[in-house]
């Protein structure tokens, strides 16, 4: 897979995550916001390795149950520095680019590593 490619399917995967991410924090409902959100990117992650990455199905569930945990203690971590002082107030915008920049860094990690030993196999 080229990097151009992979670099549309990272945006069109961070553009999903973003309007999942902000649709679930608009709804109302009554389970605990770190657990569904846990479950929805999660669930997000196992389509996109499966089908964007085309990844085998032992580094898709793994990377898939780890990213999310990274993601959600980086956006807590970093939502007090908020980048948007003017606009985002509670840091929520922070979060959420966060979010989205980390999970982006462990599949292209997880993608490298797939594609070196691939490499080593082939030899």
């Amino acid at each position: 897979m080229t990097f151009t490619k992979r670099i549309l399917r990272y945006i069109l995967f961070l553009a999903v995550i973003y309007l999942l991410t902000v649709l679930y924090i608009k709804a109302e409902i009554d389970i605990d916001p770190f657990g569904g959100l846990y479950i929805l990117l999660l669930a997000c992650n196992i389509v996109f390795g499966f089908y964007a990455l085309k990844l085998k199905i032992l580094p898709v569930v793994l990377v898939s149950a780890v990213i999310p945990v990274i993601s959600i203690i980086s956006a807590l971590l970093m939502a007090d520095h908020s980048l948007f002082p003017g606009n985002d107030p509670y840091g929520i915008i922070t979060a959420i680019l966060i979010n989205g920049i980390v999970i982006v860094l462990c599949w292209e990690v997880t993608y490298q590593i797939n594609a070196f030993i691939k490499s080593v196999k082939s030899k």
